[in-house]
C-alpha cells in the first residue's frame, strides 16, 4: 500500500515536470486532477485540518 501511494505522487511530480504523462493524451491540469483524486482516495490528503 505504501508502494502505491509513493507511485501515484512520483507519477503526478513526474506528468508536473514533462508537461504530460507519455502514453496518455493528459495536460498539466488533468494530471492534477487525478493525482490529487488518487491521493484523497488512497488516503494520502484528507479533508481534516
Amino acid at each position: 500500500m505504501i508502494t502505491l501511494k509513493y507511485l501515484v505522487l512520483g507519477l503526478t511530480y513526474l506528468g508536473f515536470g514533462l508537461g504530460y504523462l507519455p502514453g496518455l493524451r493528459m495536460n498539466r491540469a488533468a494530471i492534477a486532477i487525478v493525482g490529487s483524486a488518487l491521493a484523497v482516495a488512497l488516503g494520502i490528503l484528507n479533508f481534516r485540518f
